[in-house]
């Protein structure tokens, strides 16, 4: 049996390398801006509120795209657990689970300080 957490809300569990500026309040940040169709353009903005006792960071996601020649709008919000490395690892050994693979990406590449993905592949035979 194996059993997989990904970054963000992927799996089991929301996990992801915590971003320095996001453990700070972060207000109306614009995270990201594209096109979902040529010439209609999406953006996400977000604001966060950690929660550092708690090892919490109450997300509010903000988005606006256009359609229809109109500007849509629509907000969520969540709350993210963070977890560090060594965390987990020391938690991970106090389960029942036989072995684990840490990951930092999903290709299988090293966990490092460039990675943008935070992969745990446990395996309980």
């Amino acid at each position: 049996m194996t059993i997989c957490c990904f970054l963000y809300m992927l799996s089991c569990c929301f996990l992801y390398i915590p971003i320095c500026q996001f453990l700070y309040i972060v207000s109306y940040c614009l995270h990201f801006e594209g096109e979902y169709e040529p010439g209609k353009l999406i953006r996400r903005k977000v604001t966060t509120k950690p929660d550092l006792i708690n090892q919490l960071i109450n997300v509010e996601f903000d988005l606006e795209w256009e359609e229809d020649n109109k500007r849509m709008h629509e907000k969520w919000s969540l709350p993210l657990r963070f977890f560090f490395r060594y965390e987990l690892e020391h938690l991970i050994e106090r389960s029942k689970f036989n072995s684990y693979n840490i990951f930092g990406d999903y290709i299988g590449g090293k966990l490092n300080n460039d990675s943008k993905e935070f992969i745990i592949i446990c395996n309980k035979d």
